[in-house]
């Protein structure tokens, strides 16, 4: 088990969809199917600021790396409308080796990606991540006994008839 951190730093160059040329982008945060979490809606700009920080707990391979044929972490912006569904502005999914590369990065690194639309193809746009870390089991440990008087941290390797 690895938890992610990282940041959804911000998006440029989004799509107008409301009426008079401006968005209320937000982001959703995906891992597989899972929502990871959102962030918060910024009024009137293709060039929203977010700053939101995540964390997300991979399962690792026997050899102690994320299995990246299995893990992917997508980013969906949307334009948050009052009635009717909210309008898809664009997409990135990081997966594979992508997504190796973004959790071996540096702490503070960020990486500027263009947008895509449902269907794979190119959409206007870019997204920013910011990787802030990655740690493994013993990490994760010695960081929630310091910080936490009272934490526990459980693997449960396997449970029957629950």
């Amino acid at each position: 088990m690895g938890l992610l951190k990282f940041k959804v730093v911000a998006a440029s160059g989004l799509k107008k969809a409301d009426t008079f040329g401006k968005s209320d982008p937000y982001c959703v945060v995906f891992s597989g199917e899972a929502r990871v979490g959102k962030t918060t809606v910024q009024k009137k700009t293709l060039e929203p600021e977010w700053n939101a920080d995540f964390e997300l707990i991979f399962e690792e391979n026997e050899e102690g790396e994320i299995n990246a044929n299995s893990e992917a972490l997508r980013f969906e912006i949307f334009d948050k409308d009052l009635i009717g569904a909210h309008d898809f502005l664009g997409m990135y999914e990081l997966s594979g080796e992508t997504l190796l590369e973004f959790v071996a990065s540096k702490t503070g690194n960020s990486k500027t990606l263009p947008l895509l639309e449902k269907d794979g193809s190119k959409g206007q746009g870019s997204i920013t991540l910011a990787f802030t870390s990655y740690a493994k089991d013993e990490q994760i440990s010695k960081d929630a006994s310091k910080d936490r008087k009272n934490a526990i941290l459980m693997r449960i390797i396997r449970a029957d008839d629950l």
